[in-house]
Parts: structure tokens; sequence; C-alpha cells
């Protein structure tokens, strides 16, 4: 196994796992940036099951959202499905990360999905659903 060196000494993996991070907040913010200023159509409604059995809750898509929750395979569209679930009762839970531009966008992992979304007036709104490491 080889190791990547500078200098004469081995690159400690905390400086990977940093870039690694870094690299996905600004494909997440570019991702956001692209959803923003592409749709112009209206977003579409998705129906989850809500706190109880008795309700049910809803989360905003936005066009490119839908566009990329279909081009998941059936077994990631269900990771999301229930991750947004998760996200209409609570929509800051334990694991989400914000991405920490003016608009106040947050991600959150469903599998090796990373959902891009915001809260508007108490609605969670799916802005991009993106597929990577």
């Amino acid at each position: 196994m080889k190791h990547l060196r500078a200098g004469g000494s081995p690159l400690p993996t905390d400086l990977f796992v940093g870039i690694v991070e870094e690299l996905e907040l600004r494909a997440d913010e570019a991702s956001v940036r692209e959803a923003w200023d592409e749709d112009h159509d209206p977003p579409s409604r998705m129906f989850v099951a809500g706190p109880d059995a008795e309700t049910v809750a809803s989360a905003e898509l936005s066009p490119m959202a839908r566009r990329d929750l279909a081009a998941l395979t059936p077994a990631e569209q269900r990771l999301v499905r229930a991750r947004v679930e998760e996200l209409a009762r609570d929509p800051a839970p334990r694991g989400v990360q914000p991405l920490g531009d003016p608009r106040g966008h947050l991600r959150v992992r469903a599998g090796r999905a990373r959902i891009l979304y915001a809260v508007r007036a108490g609605v969670v709104v799916l802005v991009r659903v993106t597929t990577g490491p």
C-alpha cells in the first residue's frame, strides 16, 4: 500500500477528511445556487406520515429536487422518503449540517444521498437531492 507523503512524512488522514468535507460543502452550495437559478416552476408537494397516525405532514420539492429524486434507484427513493418523513416531524434532527449560506439551507444524509433543503414558514422545502461519497 502506498502512502501519500509531504516531504519525508506521511500526510495525516484528518487532512483528507477535511478536504472531502470542504469539497462536499462547496458542491452542495453550488447545487443549491443552481436549483434556485434554474427553477421557475412551482414546487410540488410530497405527503408523508405525520407525527401520529391521524395526521399527514408534507414537504415541498423544487422541480430540480423532483428530477433528482426520480433519478434515484427505488431503494434510494425509499431512504430519502423516510428521511423526509423525519424532517417533516423535526426539521433539524441530529446529523443536520447548515450550509452556512444566507438563505439558511441545510443538508442531511439518507444513505449515499444528500438532501439539501430549507425550512420556509414551517414547511420543509427540498431544493436538491444529490448523491456522492
